[in-house]
Order: C-alpha cells, then structure tokens, then sequence
C-alpha cells in the first residue's frame, strides 16, 4: 500500500533525509499520493543520496528504499487508482 509506505517512510529513513511525513489527509486523493509519491522519490533515489554526500551504506539503504517505492507505486498505477 503505497499510502501507508509514504505516511511510515520516516521511520526506516535518517532525520537527515529531510523527510517529513505527508498526513492521512494530504493522502487520501490520488493526486496527494502522486505528490507525495514524487517528493519520496527525490528524498530515497540513491544518485540524490549520494550528491547529498551519503556514504555507501545510507546510498545502499536508499536504494532498498527507492526499490520498495516504486513497486508499490507500480501497484498503485495499476489498481486504475490515479
């Protein structure tokens, strides 16, 4: 579910990353997933991770995480729910 993976992703990512949880509310279009979706992507894709001086295990972490998202996001296209 591509709305709970964006409202929980701060807690497998560092504060450092700069990501604060959208709300249920921010959620609930699926516009507001798209949002949220595409501001996610910036803050967990590995080659910004590591522009913004991450190391190999906060880019390997990214990567895992950027992985999880877009799957879930494949799935969220393809349920017609955009």
């Amino acid at each position: 579910n591509v709305r709970a993976l964006l409202a929980t992703l701060h807690t497998v990512l560092p504060a450092s990353a700069g990501w604060a949880p959208p709300s249920m509310a921010d959620l609930v279009e699926p516009a507001g997933v798209r949002r949220a979706y595409m501001r996610a992507a910036l803050v967990v894709h590995p080659d910004k991770v590591k522009q913004r001086g991450g190391g190999a295990d906060a880019v390997a972490a990214a990567d895992a995480a950027f992985d999880v998202l877009k799957t879930a996001w494949a799935r969220f296209e393809a349920g017609g729910r955009r």
